[in-house]
């Protein structure tokens, strides 16, 4: 909230429900247990592969 705050009400939330097995402030990389599939952007609903 801090951040949104500081930035004038326009950004600096947390992603609180990433989707497609992804984790990070931005969704930015897979879950523990999941690794990348470095042939598709991070946006892609099949970028993070259980083991």
């Amino acid at each position: 909230m801090e951040l949104y705050k500081l930035s004038g009400r326009v950004s600096g939330g947390v992603c609180l429900k990433c989707r497609h097995f992804t984790a990070g402030r931005y969704c930015h990389y897979c879950k523990e247990g999941y690794y990348r599939d470095p042939t598709k952007p991070m946006t892609h609903r099949k970028a993070c592969k259980g083991r």
